[in-house]
This record gives C-alpha cells, sequence and structure tokens, in this order.
C-alpha cells in the first residue's frame, strides 16, 4: 500500500472527512425534519388539548388581555381566560348574584353600569330585575365578539349597549362630561386582581370615578375573595384592604358572603333583607334557591366577615398595588416554602456576587440592577395606568436598549470630567430618576386616559435617559484601575447583567406588589446610592481615556 494511502487512512483523513460530512448531513435532516414538524403541527392546540383533557377546543382569541378560550364538553360551553374562569354556558348563579344583590338594595334603580361581566349573562340579570337599560364597559376588546359568537343569549337584548376597549377610561371619560350619563348602580364584575392591568379596577382611583358617576344614593357592588366557613389571615387581608379602599370614597359599606364576598358600597345606608326582596321580586326559578340565599347571607356568616374587614389595612390605589400582593399571598399560601424561597435564592445569590466582586464589581453590578429595576419599573407604572402593554411593550424595551447602546458608545469614547467622579455621578444621577419616578407617575396618572400620548412620550423619554445612564456605567468602570490593574470586562459584565437579572426579578415579583411602586423606587434608588459609594471607594485609580 502507498504510505500516503496508509497516511490518509490512519489519520482518518478522506474516510474521517465522510463520516464527519454523514453526521452533518442527517443532522440537517433532522432539523429540516423538525422544522416541518413544528410548521404544520399547532403546538399550542395540542399543549392546550392537554391542558384541558376531555374538553373540545372550540376557539383560540389572542387580545391584550390575555388568551381567550371556549371550551365545550359533556354539552357544557365555558369561557377561559388566561386559565381564569369568565362563565359557563350553564351556570347562571354568579351572574344572578352578581346582579340581583346591587338591586335588591336600590329596588327603584333604573339605569345599571356594569364594568366586565360581558360573558356571564350579569347584564341580562340585571334588566330581568327591573333595570330599564344597562351599559357594558367591557375591558377587553376581543370579549364582546367571542360572546357573541358562542353565548350570544348574554348581551343579545337591546336594552343592553357595549363599550369594548379601555374600560377606565371610558368610565373616567363619563365622570368629566358635565352632562354624561349617571347611574343608580354600578357594578364591577371582574376576576380578582391577580395582575396589574387588573388592578386598576380595585383601587380608591376607581372607586371616586364611580362616585362621580352615580345618582345622589347610588350603590357600587363588586366581588373580593371568596368565603365558605372560615376567613384564614390572606383572606381577612384581602377583605380588610377592599375595604379600607371604599371606605375612603363611601360613608357605607356592607359586606354579603355568597361564595364570593360582595362589597356593597353607597353614601346612603344600606340596609334590609335582600334575601327577602329577592325571593318577593316575583322573578321565578333563580340558580340559587331562596332559602340557600337566606343561609349565605345568615347574619353570624355576614358578622364574620364584616369583623375581619374592620382589621386596620391599607388601601389599594393605582400605584400601591396592595390587592395585587395579597391575591398573590394567597395563592402562596398553597406553596410557602417555595415562596419564601425565590427571594431569598436572589438575595443570596447578590451578595455572593458583591463579596466576591469588590467595590468596582459592587457600583456595576448596581448600575445592572438599577438597569433592571427601572425598566421593569416603567413597564409595570405604564401597565397599572393604562391597563395593558400589548402594543407599547416592544416600543419601551427597544428605546431602553437604545439607551443603553447610547450610554455605552458616548461613555466608550470619552472621558468624563472629573474622572474620579465619573462613576459615582452616573450612579448619583441614576438614584434621582428612580427617586423622582414616584413623583412624575403620580403627576401624569390624572391624565393617563385623556392624554395617552404624552403618557407615552413621557415613558419613552425616562427608558432613553435611564437606559443611556445604565449603559455609560460599564465601560466607565472598565477604565478604572484597581490596586493598580484594570478589571477583567468579562467579569465586570457579569455582574451588570446579574445585578440586573436580580433587579428585574425582585422589583417584578416581589417589591411592587408587596409595597408599591413609591417603596420600590426607593428602595432602587437605595441601592444606585449604595453603588456610588461602592464607585466612589474603586475610583481611586484613575479613570484611563478613551
Amino acid at each position: 500500500m502507498p504510505p500516503a494511502l496508509s497516511e490518509l487512512r490512519s489519520t482518518g483523513g478522506p474516510a474521517g472527512s465522510w463520516k464527519e460530512r454523514r453526521l452533518v448531513v442527517a443532522a440537517g435532516l433532522a432539523a429540516a425534519l423538525g422544522l416541518v414538524a413544528v410548521a404544520t403541527t399547532d403546538l399550542d392546540r395540542a399543549t392546550l388539548a392537554a391542558r384541558y383533557p376531555g374538553a373540545e377546543l372550540c376557539e383560540v382569541t389572542y387580545s391584550a388581555h390575555g388568551r381567550l378560550l371556549v371550551l365545550e364538553r359533556a354539552g357544557r360551553r365555558e369561557l377561559v381566560r388566561d386559565g381564569a374562569w369568565l362563565a359557563a354556558s350553564d351556570d347562571r348563579a354568579h351572574a344572578e348574584l352578581a346582579a340581583h344583590l346591587p338591586l335588591a338594595a336600590r329596588p327603584a334603580a333604573r339605569r345599571v353600569l356594569l364594568i366586565g361581566g360581558s360573558a356571564a349573562g350579569t347584564a341580562r340579570e340585571a334588566l330581568r330585575f327591573g333595570a330599564a337599560a344597562v351599559d357594558v364597559l367591557e375591558p377587553d376588546p376581543a370579549l364582546p365578539a367571542v360572546v357573541a359568537r358562542w353565548f350570544p343569549e348574554a348581551l343579545g337584548d337591546p336594552r343592553i349597549t357595549v363599550h369594548a376597549g379601555d374600560a377606565r377610561g371610558a368610565l373616567e371619560a363619563l365622570g368629566r362630561a358635565p352632562r354624561g350619563a349617571r347611574y343608580d348602580v354600578v357594578i364591577v364584575d371582574l376576576p380578582a386582581p391577580a395582575t396589574l392591568a387588573q388592578n386598576r379596577y380595585f383601587t380608591i382611583e376607581l372607586a371616586e370615578h364611580v362616585a362621580r358617576v352615580l345618582t345622589p344614593g347610588g350603590l357600587f357592588a363588586v366581588a373580593v375573595g371568596r368565603y365558605e366557613n372560615h376567613v384564614g389571615p390572606r383572606l381577612a387581608a384581602l377583605l380588610s384592604i377592599e375595604r379600607a379602599t371604599l371606605a375612603t370614597v363611601f360613608g357605607e359599606v356592607r359586606l354579603l358572603p355568597v361564595g364570593d364576598v360582595w362589597f356593597l358600597a353607597s353614601g346612603a345606608p344600606l340596609e334590609g333583607d335582600l334575601a327577602a326582596r329577592i325571593a318577593d321580586a316575583g322573578l321565578g326559578a333563580t340558580a340559587l334557591a331562596p332559602s340557600e340565599l337566606a343561609a349565605a347571607l345568615a347574619p353570624d356568616r355576614i358578622a364574620t366577615v364584616t369583623a375581619a374587614a374592620r382589621a386596620p389595612a391599607r388601601p389599594n390605589r393605582d400605584l400601591e398595588p396592595r390587592l395585587v400582593g395579597a391575591v398573590a399571598a394567597h395563592g402562596a399560601g398553597r406553596f410557602p416554602a417555595l415562596a419564601a424561597a425565590v427571594p431569598l435564592g436572589l438575595a443570596l445569590l447578590l451578595a455572593a456576587a458583591l463579596f466576591r466582586s469588590g467595590a468596582l464589581g459592587a457600583a456595576v453590578s448596581a448600575a445592572g440592577f438599577l438597569g433592571g429595576a427601572l425598566q421593569v419599573l416603567l413597564l409595570l407604572g405604564y401597565a397599572l395606568l393604562r391597563g395593558d402593554l400589548f402594543r407599547e411593550l416592544a416600543v419601551l424595551v427597544t428605546v431602553s436598549f437604545a439607551g443603553m447602546a447610547l450610554g455605552l458608545r458616548v461613555a466608550g469614547r470619552t472621558d468624563a470630567a472629573p474622572r474620579r467622579a465619573a462613576l459615582p455621578g452616573v450612579l448619583l444621577a441614576l438614584a434621582l430618576l428612580a427617586a423622582a419616578l414616584p413623583w412624575g407617575l403620580a403627576g401624569i396618572a390624572p391624565h393617563a386616559a385623556s392624554a395617552p400620548t404624552a403618557l407615552v412620550t413621557a415613558f419613552l423619554a425616562v427608558a432613553l435617559l435611564g437606559g443611556a445612564l445604565v449603559g455609560a456605567a460599564l465601560p466607565l468602570a472598565a477604565r478604572t484601575r484597581v490596586d493598580g490593574a484594570l478589571p477583567a470586562p468579562g467579569s465586570l459584565f457579569a455582574v451588570d447583567l446579574l445585578g440586573g437579572a436580580v433587579g428585574a426579578a425582585l422589583v417584578g415579583a416581589w417589591l411592587v406588589p408587596a409595597v408599591g411602586v413609591a417603596a420600590t423606587a426607593r428602595a432602587v434608588a437605595a441601592v444606585a446610592l449604595a453603588g456610588a459609594v461602592a464607585a466612589g471607594v474603586a475610583g481611586r485609580g484613575r479613570v484611563l481615556p478613551g
């Protein structure tokens, strides 16, 4: 055998190359088959079918408020949004209670405003009890069309008028109009505020807008929490927060535990046997028998939830979403160890990174923390004021990253003066921006519905400025000598990203729902100040020119 051929075989020349080519071809074919499988398979429907076994998936619709599903099983049609039940074809009890209880408290009511509840049939039940007309403000713009296709009886009466879109903005517009519509009863029929977008319909600000559209002695009704036969600490927190919220605006607040705990609020007395009034209303057959309703509204049950609701609590506000935190805690009560482990793990991870990275790494980590925290604060603040981020999310994030790129470019080309004050100055500016954010949000909040363009412009300006400051921190730190040596860029970048991850997670998942925007912004500003101090300690070396 020629030596060259022997050498090729021993080194795996052409033979080895052929094996490699076969592997590449096989991998390419597998990838192509995978792409074809993905392209020809509705993965969304497949996962939904696994989540709802035994149910036929009739429709899937996406909107700014979530994913709407219409399911059918055993002749029962259900409407679900992001896992939360909205309506079922054979369930009249919820709609009856949502409409009959407030109307029984105001039997002469003729005009009713309903916020949400369009799929459940609450508007139909209000007409059945004696209302002359019902106006519906549906926050989800896609929901009325889905209801019309699958639950046509819910909104089919000509006495029902539906406005789909920003229900909070529509309510505010009604209150501002000098000759706007006035209502005898306003009902919020929405799920408990598990998200910041939903929180807007359970706040003092919402109650104030409701009060402006009510007739003298009119009534406001909203449900928060579920009571069976026991009030635990988490349910008590929900009830006390909602009662404190309503009592800030209305002189009278009454609790009715009928599964859901309904709150009736008014400026006039709330008295009378509501179960007897409903039984005497001549409604015919109802989903809940009169004896069952009377038992649910027994004096001892009402006294139990009322006593729990009188515990001291701070009210729920647009920028202090205490109910969201209470609802989250109510759900986390099923997994207390996990709920405690997540924030503890994040805190330990950040502490370890700061301990190992020294003063300069701590400063960079603080800048990263500010980047993640400010970005999430802006997104959550926008959701609290406007209700959704479906369109604006990409724009806000893009502008924030553009600001970071701008800061990196400018700080990477110039040697800011004074040199030792450059990095501490950036962190001090971030602290001032974070501290000023709550005042800016509070100032613009009253105009969130009437001036949406100005609102978006203000948010974009803050996103650009914050991003530029965060971006400038890394190149300044990279040119700072520590003990005569420059830091490793990779290490700085790692602690920067870690700080951003921890800031975003803590602010979004824990701080804002627990303590509100203002207290969270103050905590973020404190982190920036600590980072400025660390940057001053690290800046004893000089910043090198670019």
